[in-house]
This record gives C-alpha cells, sequence and structure tokens, in this order.
C-alpha cells in the first residue's frame, strides 16, 4: 500500500476531521458499537489517522491501543506502526475498531479474520467499508502512484467543481451537508491507495458468520459481537 499518501492526508485540516470535531468523532464509537461507556474497556482502534478523538475516549476511561501503518504520536495513548495482519498482541480486546481501513488492504476478508480473533469472548468488533467503488474513472490512470500533493491537488480540484451540487443536494434532499475540506479528504481516499475493494453486504456478513458472530448492519457500518 501507499503508506505515505495516508499521512499526507491529515495535513489539510487542524481541529476537524472529515469536518468532525474530535467530539463528534468520539460520539461516534458509543453510537458504532452500541454500547454508554468505554470505561475501564480495552480498545483496539485500527487505522487511527489523525487520532483526534482518542484524547477524548482516554479521558472516558477508555484504555487504547491505536495501530496504524503511518505513526502518529498522540499524547497518553499507546499509538503503534504496523500491517494489521502483522499485529499479533498478547491481548485480546474488549472492542475492535476499524472504519475505513479494511476496503484499502490487499486482503481484506484475511485482515477482518485477523482482527476478529483479536476479540474477547462477550466483545464487540465494528468495520465500515466502501459500499460502492469511487472514482472509478481517475484511478484508471493509476493516480495512486503519484506524489502525494499531486493527489491532492486532483481531490481539491474534484472537491471544488462538485461541491455546488453537493451543497444543492443538502438543500433539497437533506442528504449530508459537507464542508469543502472533507470533501477534498473523501475524494483523496478514494484515489491514494491502489486498493479499494467494495463487497456486498451480504458477502460480508458471511464474514462474521465463520467467526461465530452475531452481525448487525446499518448505514454506517457491520457490527459483530463474539460469543
Amino acid at each position: 500500500m501507499n503508506t505515505n499518501n495516508f499521512q499526507y492526508q491529515w495535513a489539510l485540516e487542524t481541529t476537524t476531521i472529515y469536518g468532525m470535531t474530535p467530539e463528534e468523532k468520539a460520539k461516534r464509537y458509543y453510537h458504532n458499537l452500541e454500547i454508554d461507556t468505554l470505561e475501564n474497556k480495552h480498545l483496539l482502534v485500527v487505522g487511527y489517522g489523525k487520532g483526534i478523538e482518542l484524547p477524548l475516549l482516554k479521558n472516558e476511561g477508555a484504555i487504547i491501543t491505536a495501530i496504524d501503518c503511518n505513526k502518529r504520536d498522540i499524547e497518553g495513548i499507546d499509538t503503534l506502526q504496523f500491517d494489521v495482519i502483522q499485529f499479533k498482541p498478547e491481548q485480546q480486546f474488549d472492542y475492535v475498531y476499524a472504519y475505513g481501513v479494511l476496503h484499502h488492504t490487499p486482503d481484506p476478508k484475511a485482515y477482518f479474520m485477523h482482527l476478529a480473533d483479536l476479540v474477547k469472548p462477550g466483545g464487540k468488533i465494528f468495520v465500515w467499508m466502501y459500499n460502492r467503488q469511487r472514482n472509478t474513472f481517475l484511478r484508471k490512470f493509476n493516480i495512486f502512484n503519484w506524489k502525494p500533493k499531486n493527489i491532492m491537488w486532483v481531490a481539491k480540484i474534484q472537491a471544488v467543481v462538485t461541491w455546488p451540487f453537493h451543497f444543492i443536494a443538502h438543500l433539497l434532499f437533506n442528504n449530508k451537508k459537507r464542508n469543502l475540506p472533507s470533501l477534498v479528504l473523501r475524494y483523496y481516499d478514494s484515489l491514494c491507495c491502489e486498493n479499494q475493494y467494495v463487497y456486498p453486504a451480504s458477502f460480508i456478513k458471511k464474514w462474521f458468520e465463520q467467526r461465530e458472530m452475531e452481525c448487525k448492519i446499518d448505514g454506517e457500518g457491520y457490527l459483530g459481537t463474539k460469543p
């Protein structure tokens, strides 16, 4: 994978990520994992990226291990540089959280199976993946092999051109409102990596079943509970 491309991605925003504040990002963990507290719970965050929400989760009692293909130090957080499939800790975790990671890996199913094995009995794993191919036309030009700054320029131009249409869709159809920086990040993410796998929900659900996990699917992703 083009790991340096991901590292370049997080320089666009300073205090937010995809337009979300640290507080908004932190709330999504509770919503997506369907929990009320993280106090004294071991949480594995896979692909933590900028990690702006992690200090808040730690302050709320979570015991956090965060891994990423690029290491970014976050004060008070145990951050590790690992390819997911090579991460083999001695412990298991109450919760494993992998948002926007698996579709960029060389073998999403194998990576999922590895993460599922890191969940404690009674614990949960949440994953979110692309539900459709993105930027298929531009990806034909192998833009992911370009220098990160040039990929970012393509993403910025694309965001400027399409933002008015997103804004109109928000007004007319109440679609999610996106600011310009968040659109840039979305386009950059879809262009910067050679891997972009998409599977139907029924296919991904079978991964959970193979680990004997109950799987719940909603608009945010897939939540599995380990027996």
